[in-house]
């Protein structure tokens, strides 16, 4: 298993693979779409914008529990649906 050596040994027997997303900015969220599936190009973008939208959704509780945090935890998920060279599909 390829990164495995980075392990620590006791977790080893839990994890099922270890997959190397592109460095772009948005491996968290290729990472998150890959173990949920959606490991296609947009597949990132699609676990970004329903973060978004959780965000928005629960702002009142997204508010307490981040605090002063909000603001740029909203603003760092935000990602506009249409960039040039990509498409946006749910």
């Amino acid at each position: 298993m390829a990164y495995g050596h980075c392990l620590e040994p006791d977790w080893l027997p839990h994890v099922d693979a270890i997959i190397d997303v592109v460095s772009d900015g948005n491996c968290g969220y290729r990472c998150i779409a890959s173990g949920l599936g959606l490991a296609d190009v947009d597949g990132w973008r699609i676990v970004r914008r329903r973060m978004y939208d959780e965000i928005i959704g629960y702002e009142d509780l997204w508010r307490k529990v981040l605090g002063s945090s909000f603001e740029t935890v909203k603003n760092a998920v935000h990602c506009p649906e249409k960039q040039e060279g990509a498409s946006f599909k749910e």
